[in-house]
């Protein structure tokens, strides 16, 4: 007696838009805060060169 359980699942994508929108939209986060989760904490995760450079 088997089961199927398909389940339809947004792209991962899809649901890091609204984060980021939020995110962006967030009032108690400072604009260096901002700058610092969508940019400067990847570029040094990744071992990224900043932009410019």
């Amino acid at each position: 007696m088997g089961t199927s359980s398909k389940t339809t699942r947004a792209s991962p994508s899809s649901f890091l838009k609204v984060d980021i929108n939020e995110l962006v939209d967030l009032e108690d986060l400072t604009s260096a805060d901002k700058e610092a989760i969508l940019h400067g904490n990847a570029e040094r995760f990744y071992g990224l060169a900043p932009a410019g450079s």
